[in-house]
């Protein structure tokens, strides 16, 4: 054989040049064509001869098996034949270990969730603020994992399949009232899997991840409020509940998140963390700007390079809290109060409570009124295309002149009274 050939038989199988100048060694064993690639000739004879050998044993192990043994392993491959299996008996094999292997409980589901667990736990009091936690996350990945660790809990991760992932999401009697996920806890649901599937996929306890395979169903519906619903919300704000006011007006004028400004605390064994939210010392009504801090922020949690996030706020907003001005948290009464308050507010405004409903309608008419840029940059979202994505539907039946008025019109709400107002703290 010439050192010249690009392609020749080595070893029981056969070596090649690639196009790419790195070599190829292809041999099959046990009905399986495998590859293997080095950047040179001499390291592809190297791996070769040590494929080969592996495969000369593999060759005369087979011939020292028991007639017996024989036997079975033919009864085995009929077996698969007369089903309509077109696998091998060596995928047989391992079909059945992966699904019915005697596990210890450090190789469960369930004992490798706990792992993952306990190294979000540490997260909440790094000193590391690239990989800090917020408390509400944390609670956030226990629950949205509850129900797949009670579903699968002894089960190996290799083994659950799209199908049974998909039976627990469309099970009709899960939710707070028994009726089923909604569309966005089912992405959420799987999407918070999916995120463990990944952890253990990096941390080398699982090659699969069947939960990304899994595509959530989209509806179209509107997103956002009406201009009189979100004045009818503001109007009785003002009148029931003067407490609300400033987080109704920063969701409405400014896109604040709810769990950006009031947030459960969230207890770990002995320890109790109290969420960081905005504060009357992030916002500067004289230069018309809000900071939000990273440690705030939902998007602040995941990314290597953490910062704070500032952005202008419009002339109304400005108006809207300058009568409620004072110091420390922007809300300064118990979670509970804020789900109570907002409800009576919502009730006498007679307008139907819908998820970030305040925040989508500042998004979709801050794109109406002054543009796409800055509505990426009110809403902080991570590119346009995300807030295109997002508003597409309210967009579609909108002329442009009709959604320029319509955005003026929401962004000229101003309040009744400019009045200022004393807020004190009131327990729940």
């Amino acid at each position: 054989m010439s050192d010249s050939a690009s392609s020749y038989k080595y070893k029981g199988g056969r070596i090649s040049k690639q196009l790419d100048d790195t070599w190829m060694f292809t041999i099959v064993v046990g009905g399986k064509r495998k590859r293997y690639r080095a950047a040179n000739k001499a390291d592809i004879e190297l791996i070769g001869a040590q494929r080969g050998t592996a495969k000369k044993k593999l060759v005369r192990a087979g011939f020292t098996l028991k007639e017996e043994q024989m036997s079975s392993a033919k009864k085995g491959i009929d077996l698969l034949s007369d089903n309509g299996c077109n696998v091998s008996l060596l995928d047989a094999c391992e079909f059945y270990v992966k699904h019915h292997k005697v596990m210890t409980s450090d190789e469960t589901f369930k004992g490798l969730y706990e792992l993952y667990e306990a190294e979000y736990q540490k997260r909440l009091t790094s000193e590391d603020e690239t990989v800090r936690l917020r408390p509400a996350t944390y609670k956030d990945l226990v629950a949205r994992m509850k129900p797949w660790v009670e579903e699968f809990g002894d089960r190996s991760p290799e083994s659950i399949t799209i199908d049974e992932i998909k039976a627990v999401r469309d099970d009709p009697t899960r939710g707070k009232q028994g009726k089923g996920w909604g569309i966005t806890s089912k992405k959420n649901y799987v999407k918070r899997l999916s995120f463990f599937y990944q952890w253990l996929k990096d941390k080398g306890y699982c090659s699969v991840d069947p939960a990304s395979g899994i595509k959530s169903k989209s509806v179209r519906k509107t997103r956002r409020y009406s201009i009189d619903e979100v004045r009818s919300i503001l109007t009785k704000a003002q009148e029931v509940r003067p407490e609300m006011v400033p987080y109704f007006a920063l969701a409405s004028f400014a896109g604040i998140r709810p769990e950006e400004m009031s947030s459960q605390p969230v207890k770990v064994g002995d320890t109790t963390f109290k969420p960081n939210v905005l504060t009357w010392e992030n916002i500067d009504l004289k230069r018309g700007e809000i900071t939000i801090p990273h440690t705030v922020s939902k998007t602040g949690e995941m990314v290597d390079t953490i910062e704070d996030k500032t952005i202008a706020m419009p002339e109304n907003l400005v108006k809207w809290l300058v009568p409620y001005k004072a110091e420390g948290d922007v809300f300064p009464f118990s979670h509970s109060s804020l789900a109570r308050w907002r409800r009576e507010v919502y009730n006498k405004a007679k307008v139907k409570s819908r998820q970030d409903g305040l925040r989508h309608s500042c998004g979709a008419f801050t794109y109406f009124h002054e543009g796409l840029e800055v509505a990426v940059d009110r809403l902080r979202h991570e590119s346009p295309a995300m807030l295109m994505k997002t508003y597409k539907g309210e967009t579609a039946s909108l002329t442009a002149k009709k959604r320029k008025a319509e955005g003026a019109e929401y962004f000229s709400i101003v309040p009744v009274s400019e009045k200022v107002i004393q807020l004190k703290r009131k327990t729940a």
